[in-house]
């Protein structure tokens, strides 16, 4: 019986995994520079925690969470998700409520292990983070890791507001932030994930 009602849940939760997928794909459809964003993001992340030593079963919940991690820009406004030109204090203020927003879309479908790295993701290991100012680990380290390969995707992928970053200076600049805006073998981990991918700046 027990074994049973495990397999439903685990049914009922893909079912609205793949539902919730939908909503992302709406998402990237709104903002043309985030289109594989997600996809890309939750790639990554499943091997960086594999890298990690996460097991499988594991990893792969940090893939779908990654997969999800930006839901919460549905109810952010085109014209701030696609200005070019520096966003307004008020725009800045809605565009970071985004993980909080995102957690409550998902709140009544996903686990709290999910709906954590949604609202966890912008959170920065010295504390200067979104949406709660989490330091050290405090943040849990699937946040962590789809919150580095969030990061590199956005400095290597056009925006409307600048062009694609070189790869070698989004290396640079994830160096530079070990120990303050990651955990240091979150860093080492992907580095090691990225420089196993196809060619300079591949997404996979």
């Amino acid at each position: 019986m027990a074994g049973h009602l495990a397999e439903s849940r685990q049914r009922l939760q893909d079912y609205f995994f793949r539902i919730t997928q939908s909503l992302v794909h709406a998402l990237e459809a709104k903002d043309p520079y985030t289109e594989g964003h997600s996809r890309r993001v939750a790639e990554f992340s499943y091997r960086t925690a594999l890298e990690l030593g996460m097991s499988k079963e594991k990893a792969e919940l940090v893939r779908h969470a990654a997969v999800l991690h930006d839901i919460g820009k549905l109810m952010i406004h085109e014209n701030i998700l696609t200005k070019k030109e520096k966003l307004e204090p008020a725009e800045w203020e809605a565009l970071r409520e985004h993980p909080v927003t995102g957690e409550k879309i998902l709140k009544p479908v996903l686990e709290e292990e999910w709906l954590r790295v949604i609202r966890s993701h912008h959170e920065r290991v010295d504390g200067t983070g979104y949406p709660d100012g989490l330091k050290g680990d405090e943040i849990d380290l699937p946040s962590q890791i789809v919150s580095i390969t969030d990061a590199y995707d956005a400095m290597t992928t056009a925006r409307s507001y600048r062009l694609p970053i070189p790869r070698e200076a989004a290396i640079a600049e994830l160096r530079r932030v070990s120990g303050t805006q990651f955990r240091p073998e979150v860093v080492t981990a992907f580095l090691k994930v990225l420089r196993q991918s196809d060619g300079p700046g591949a997404h996979v």
